[in-house]
C-alpha cells in the first residue's frame, strides 16, 4: 500500500498559527531556522493518524502557549488530504476542542475539559472507527518505524528484535539439523520438550552427577585412612587353635567336679526359697503397720473436719444477716445515685424552649421565604411537636423517679429492721483444732515401728542363718586354679578371634574403595556424555542463530545488525545492535544514521508493503540520500529562513541548496 500526502493544513498547533502546504512532488523541503516548526510539521502528521507526537507521547503540550501557559479557547486542528494506492482520495482531521460552560450560579464560563473530536472525508466519526480507518491504511506499530529514520533504532532492543524476527519466515529446528547426525539425534531425543527444558534437565542431571562425584572421593579417603594393617594370619590361626584346645581339656577336669556339686546346688536352693518366704512374710508385717499408721491420720483429718463444720454452724446466722446488710446498703446507694441523675434530667428537659433557625421557612428549591400563612402553619406544627415530645419524656422521667423512690424506700426499710449480729465465739473448737493439727504432725514424722515387732525381728534371725549357709562353697583351692586357668584362655581367646575379625574388614573395605572407585568412572563417564549433549545444543543454537541473522541481514543494503551475543561463559544470549560497515549506529554521525535509519525503512516498507511519507529531520547534514520508493519530506535547517518556508519545486531547492 501507498501512501501519498497531498495537502496537510495546522491550525493553533504548537508554534504554528495556520499553515496549508500542498505536496505535488515526491521530495519536498522545509526550511526555517531552529525553532521555526519544522519538526512540529513532522509531529503534527503523526498527532494526526495516531492521536501522539513523533516521539510517541500521547500527553505532549499541543496548544499554543501565551505568557508561559497554554492559551485558552482555541481548538488545535490538523487536517490531511492522502491519496491511497494512487487512486483512492481521503481526507482525514484530528481537532483538540475546549468545553467551556457557564453553571447556573456563576457569571462566568468556566473550562470544562478537552474533547478530540474525529472527521473523515468531513464527516464527524467515533474514535474506534477514526483508528479502524487509519489502521486500514497503515498499522500504527508499522506506520512510526517507516516515517521516521530514526525511530526504529530508539525502540528497545526487544521491540527491534520482534520487528525484525517477523520480516523472515521462522528458522526450524529441522531446517539446522539437516544433514547434521549429531543435530538430528539431539532433535528425536528432545521430542515432546522445548529446547529450554531439555538444557535445564541435562544441567539439573550434571549438577546432580557432580555432587555426587565429590561426595564419593571424600568416602574413599576416609575408608583408606580406617583400613586395618594387615597382620601374620597364619600364626594368628596356629595359636587360636592351641588355646581352644588348652579350653576343651579345662572344661573336661571342671565337668568331673560340677557332678560332686550339684548335690550342694539343690541344698542352697532350698535354703534360697525358705529366705524368700521369709522375706514376704516380713513385707506382710511392714504393710500392716503401715495400715495403723493411715488409720490414726485419717482418724485425726476427721476429727479437724467435724470442728471446722461445728464452728461454720455456730456462726452461719451472723454471717449471713452482715452479708444481706452490706448488700442493701450497696443497692441502696446505687439506686440514689440513679435517682439524682433522673433529676438533673429532668430540670435540663424542663428548661428547653423551641428556637427557630435562620431559613427553616426558606422554600428548599428557590431558597426565598414562604409565605406568612405558610410559615405560621409551620411555626404552629413544630411547636406542637416540641411540646407533645417534651411532655412525653418528662412524663417517662417522673415515671422513673416515682419507681426509684419506691424501691429505695423498701430497701431502706429491710435495712432498719436489720441490724449487725456479732459472730459466735469458736475460740474452744479452734484450740481443739490446732491441738489435732500439731499431733498429726508429730505422728507423721515418726518412723513406723517394724523393727519392734516380734514376729519381723524372728524373721530376721532365720534370714541371717540361712544366708550363712547359702554362702558355704565346696570350691577347692584346685578349682579355682582351673576356673582362673579358664578365664585366661577365654580371654586370650577372644583377643585373637578380633585381630582375625580385622581380616575381614580390611578385605571388605578393599571391596567397598573398588566399588567406589568404579562408581565415580561411571559417574564421570555419564558427565561426559551430558556434557557433550550440552555442547552440540549451544553448537546448534550457535548455527541457528547465524541463520536468522543471514537471512535478516539479506533483507538490508546498508546496515548489518548482531541479534546474538556470545558471552565470556559461552553462552548465546539475544542482542540487537545496529552497525555499518562494522562501526556501531550509536557511534555514528548523524548522516550516517540518516541513512541507516533510510535503509532500514525500504526493507520494513518493502517486507509490510506499506510506502509512506518520510520526514527527514536534520536533512542539512546529508549530503546525498538513497533512493527510496516513497515520498520523502526534508526538514532543513538554515538559518537564512527566519520563517518556516516550503519548497516543492525541484529547480528551486537545487539552486537553494548550491
Amino acid at each position: 500500500m501507498r501512501v501519498f500526502l497531498k495537502e496537510l493544513e495546522i491550525s493553533n498547533w504548537k508554534g504554528i498559527k495556520h499553515e496549508s502546504f500542498n505536496f505535488t512532488t515526491r521530495d519536498s523541503y522545509f526550511f526555517g531556522a531552529n525553532g521555526t516548526g519544522k519538526t512540529s510539521v513532522f509531529a503534527s502528521f503523526i498527532w494526526l493518524l495516531l492521536g501522539v507526537d513523533n516521539f510517541g507521547r500521547a500527553d505532549h503540550q499541543i496548544k499554543p502557549l501565551k505568557d508561559g501557559e497554554p492559551e485558552p479557547r482555541l481548538d488545535c486542528e490538523v487536517s490531511a488530504s492522502l491519496l491511497v494506492d494512487d487512486h483512492i482520495q481521503l481526507r482525514l482531521k484530528r481537532i483538540l476542542h475546549e468545553d467551556w460552560a457557564k453553571p447556573k450560579t456563576k457569571s462566568e464560563e468556566i473550562f470544562k475539559g478537552n474533547t478530540t473530536l474525529f472527521y473523515i472525508n468531513e464527516v464527524g466519526v467515533q474514535k474506534k472507527e477514526y483508528d479502524q480507518k487509519v489502521a486500514e491504511i497503515c498499522p500504527p506499530h508499522v506506520f512510526k518505524t517507516v516515517t521516521n529514520p530514526h525511530y526504529f533504532t530508539s525502540l528497545t532492543r526487544d521491540e527491534q528484535r520482534k520487528i525484525l524476527f517477523s520480516m523472515v519466515d521462522n528458522v526450524t529446528d529441522e531446517q539446522i539439523a539437516a544433514g547434521n547426525p549429531e543435530y538430528e539425534a539431539m532433535l528425536k531425543e528432545i521430542k515432546g520438550v522445548t529446547m529450554a527444558q531439555f538444557k535445564k534437565s541435562l544441567a539439573a542431571q550434571i549438577s546432580r552427577i557432580q555432587k555426587d562425584i565429590d561426595d564419593i572421593t571424600p568416602r574413599i579417603a576416609e575408608l583408606t585412612r580406617n583400613k586395618p594393617e594387615a597382620k601374620d594370619w597364619s600364626q594368628l590361626e596356629a595359636s587360636l587353635k592351641e588355646n581352644e584346645a588348652a579350653l576343651a581339656e579345662l572344661d573336661q577336669q571342671l565337668t568331673d567336679k560340677a557332678k560332686r556339686s550339684e548335690a550342694a546346688s539343690n541344698n542352697r536352693l532350698a535354703h534360697q526359697v525358705a529366705v524368700n518366704e521369709l522375706v514376704n512374710a516380713n513385707k506382710q508385717i511392714e504393710f500392716g503397720e503401715q495400715a495403723k499408721r493411715i488409720e490414726q491420720v485419717e482418724e485425726m483429718k476427721s476429727k479437724i473436719r467435724s470442728l471446722t463444720l461445728e464452728i461454720g454452724n455456730r456462726q452461719r446466722d451472723g454471717v449471713t444477716q452482715n452479708a444481706r446488710l452490706s448488700y442493701l446498703r450497696i443497692e441502696i446507694e446505687k439506686l440514689t445515685k440513679e435517682k439524682a441523675a433522673l433529676l438533673s434530667e429532668y430540670t435540663s428537659i424542663n428548661s428547653e424552649q423551641l428556637v427557630f433557625p435562620e431559613g427553616s421557612f426558606d422554600c428548599p428549591t428557590c431558597h426565598r421565604p414562604l409565605d406568612i400563612n405558610d410559615i405560621e402553619s409551620k411555626q404552629a406544627e413544630m411547636t406542637e411537636t416540641f411540646n407533645q415530645s417534651k411532655a412525653s419524656r418528662i412524663e417517662g422521667n417522673i415515671t422513673k423517679g416515682k419507681a426509684l423512690k419506691a424501691q429505695i424506700g423498701t430497701l431502706e426499710l429491710e435495712v432498719s429492721n436489720l441490724t449487725e449480729v456479732p459472730l459466735a465465739d469458736a475460740s474452744d473448737l479452734e484450740k481443739q483444732i490446732e491441738q489435732i493439727k500439731k499431733d498429726k504432725e508429730e505422728l507423721e514424722a515418726k518412723p513406723i515401728p517394724v523393727k519392734e515387732n516380734k514376729d519381723y525381728i524372728k524373721n530376721e534371725g532365720k534370714i541371717s542363718d540361712l544366708k550363712a549357709l547359702i554362702d558355704i562353697k565346696d570350691n577347692t583351692p584346685v578349682d579355682q586354679e582351673l576356673n582362673a586357668g579358664k578365664q585366661i584362655l577365654k580371654d586370650q581367646i577372644q583377643a585373637l578371634t578380633i585381630e582375625l575379625a580385622s581380616r575381614e574388614a580390611i578385605n571388605n573395605t578393599a571391596k567397598r574403595i573398588k566399588e567406589l572407585e568404579d562408581q565415580k568412572k561411571t559417574l564421570n563417564q555419564e558427565k561426559t556424555d551430558l556434557e557433550k549433549k550440552e555442547y552440540v545444543i549451544a553448537q546448534f543454537e550457535d548455527a541457528k542463530s547465524m541463520e536468522y541473522e543471514l537471512r535478516i541481514n539479506k533483507l538490508f543494503q546498508m546496515v548489518q545488525f548482531r541479534l546474538f551475543k556470545k558471552q565470556v561463559d559461552g553462552q548465546v544470549v539475544p542482542d540487537c545492535e545496529c552497525m555499518v560497515d562494522g562501526v556501531l549506529y550509536s557511534t555514528l554521525n548523524n548522516a550516517a544514521q540518516i541513512n541507516a535509519g533510510l535503509d532500514i525503512i525500504r526493507a520494513i516498507s518493502k517486507h509490510f508493503n506499506l510506502y509512506a511519507p518520510i520526514f527527514i529531520d536534520n536533512r542539512e547534514s546529508v549530503t546525498e540520500i538513497p533512493d527510496m520508493a516513497c515520498q520523502v519530506i526534508n526538514l532543513v535547517v538554515d538559518k537564512s529562513y527566519a520563517k518556516l518556508t516550503y519548497i516543492s519545486e525541484y529547480g528551486e531547492i537545487n539552486e537553494h541548496m548550491n
